[in-house]
């Protein structure tokens, strides 16, 4: 049971090279990560090349959010997608919790974590400091818990997980959107009209930089 995980790239090649770490450190399901880069300049190509864990798809330029993702999408190998923008923190069981919500029934569509910058229903009402506070606070926070999972009206596009086959079923993100902005809340109504559900999995906790993955 592979996840394919989908990253997007822009320059901030240290908020990049900070999450994929972070993705090295804390994933304890089996992974790939397929990286996506929409025309760095800062040297980010450069460094993802030397990764032997990245399956790297250069762009020449910025095609856009949407249409990188589904570039991404149709390299991917495994049986579950997940959309992470690079400017995240990823944290201990994220993703074993994250699949749990997912897989808890065939009902649910995609599903999210919480985080600090989001949508107010994703949103943590706690706060923390540095990184290394966030490892610490997420570290106890970061248990599994389906009484804290809910049911939700939209979820944010910079860490969303879902099934191949309910991106076979819904097909790509509508690149009508361009650079970036409402094609999350877009798949999420698509899915709900398709009779799928959404969920938070209120127990599992990301850092979110915000807006820097454009």
């Amino acid at each position: 049971m592979l996840t394919s995980i989908i990253m997007l790239t822009l320059n901030n090649m240290d908020q990049t090279v900070a999450c994929v770490h972070s993705i090295r450190a804390f994933s304890d399901t089996p992974y790939e990560l397929v990286v996506v880069d929409n025309g760095s300049t800062d040297g980010t190509v450069g460094w993802l090349y030397e990764q032997p864990d990245v399956r790297l798809i250069r762009n020449g330029t910025n095609v856009g959010f949407a249409a990188a993702c589904n570039q991404g999408m149709a390299a991917a190998r495994g049986d579950v997608f997940l959309l992470l923008n690079n400017d995240t923190l990823v944290s201990p069981r994220w993703l074993s919790q994250l699949r749990a919500a997912l897989l808890s029934d065939p009902s649910v569509g995609i599903v999210g974590p919480v985080s600090n910058f989001v949508l107010p229903m994703q949103k943590l009402p706690e706060s923390y400091g540095s990184p290394d506070q966030f490892f610490r606070f997420a570290e106890g926070f970061n248990r599994h818990d389906p009484s804290r999972w809910r049911v939700a009206t939209a979820l944010s596009g910079f860490c969303m997980m879902f099934r191949r086959s309910t991106w076979e079923r819904l097909g790509n993100l509508d690149e009508q959107f361009n650079v970036g902005g409402y094609e999350d809340i877009d798949y999420g109504y698509r899915a709900m009209k398709a009779g799928l559900a959404l969920g938070i999995a209120g127990d599992t906790l990301i850092h979110h930089e915000g807006n820097r993955s454009f």
